[in-house]
């Protein structure tokens, strides 16, 4: 994608969710060229790193043009 069609360029995002629905609108803002940062429970991250089977894919998928970042939210 150019810049010319990155309207979110220089647009910071902080994304706090889980499964389909948020990581799908986070993705669709990275993808517009916004800099979403993905909050992340501490210490193991998103579950769906982990997920088995036919749903190993997904957070690749979902997360693609994201950074990453692991918070103890507890503490």
């Amino acid at each position: 994608m150019t810049s010319a069609l990155r309207p979110l360029e220089g647009v910071r995002v902080v994304e706090f969710s889980h499964m389909v629905m948020g990581p799908t609108c986070g993705l669709i803002l990275a993808d517009l060229g916004a800099d979403v940062v993905k909050v992340e429970p501490a210490p193991g991250g998103d579950k769906t790193r982990r997920l088995p089977g036919s749903g190993s894919g997904y957070f690749g998928t979902y997360n693609r043009n994201k950074r990453s970042i692991a918070v103890n939210l507890k503490s």
